[in-house]
């Protein structure tokens, strides 16, 4: 490898490297053409890198600058389904891996990060080795219609609990209704837990 390739390649790499991904390429000369001597310099690199064919130069000591081809594969690295999943299921951090995928197989629809996939249950099959989509995820159920549970109300520094019976399923944040054993009252609470639900005035 001659040196300027050895730049190229360290120039390559520390780019990709600090977006998280891995690139491979290959390099094709395309031909020279003689330059005026203030003119020499080394080497020209693009202004960015995309995938597939890109262009850079190679300026010499003898008056001639050379033209390459070079071909990146840019893959990023993503968080897949280690498990089958069924619709429903939890995402947890072991039924997860990271995948290198190439990049033109990628939307920015695509979620990148396991923290916006923790906590969240498949909305649909996912076989392993799939990525997900914003659409294919919602937030986990933990508490389900038949549920007994505990509701919560806190106005004017009284606090009263009494126990009730989920209607609905529902993940924490979400607003379900349950009825109120003590009455009979149909309510609208907002998850804290699997446990616990609160009234909100």
């Amino acid at each position: 490898m001659f040196s300027w390739q050895s730049e190229l390649s360290d120039n390559i790499h520390k780019m990709f490297k600090q977006e998280r991904k891995v690139v491979t390429f290959s390099i094709k000369y395309i031909d020279h053409k003689i330059l005026d001597y203030k003119e020499q310099d080394s080497l020209i690199f693009p202004a960015h890198y995309q995938y597939g064919i890109n262009y850079f130069q190679v300026k010499k000591p003898n008056m001639t600058v050379q033209k390459y081809k070079i071909k990146l594969n840019i893959k990023e690295k993503i968080p897949v389904s280690a498990v089958s999943l069924a619709p429903e299921q939890a995402i947890r951090r072991k039924s997860l891996y990271f995948k290198w995928i190439p990049i033109n197989k990628l939307t920015k629809f695509i979620l990148r990060d396991v923290d916006n996939l923790i906590g969240f249950s498949s909305k649909y099959f996912k076989k392993e080795g799939d990525y997900f989509y914003r659409r294919d995820i919602k937030k986990e159920t933990i508490i389900r219609s038949g549920d007994e549970c505990t509701i919560w109300l806190n106005h004017n520094a009284v606090q009263i609990v009494v126990p009730g019976i989920a209607l609905k399923n529902g993940a924490i944040g979400s607003k379900i209704k349950v009825v109120n054993k003590t009455t009979n009252k149909i309510l609208d609470v907002f998850v804290i837990n699997s446990r616990n639900v609160e009234v909100k005035l």
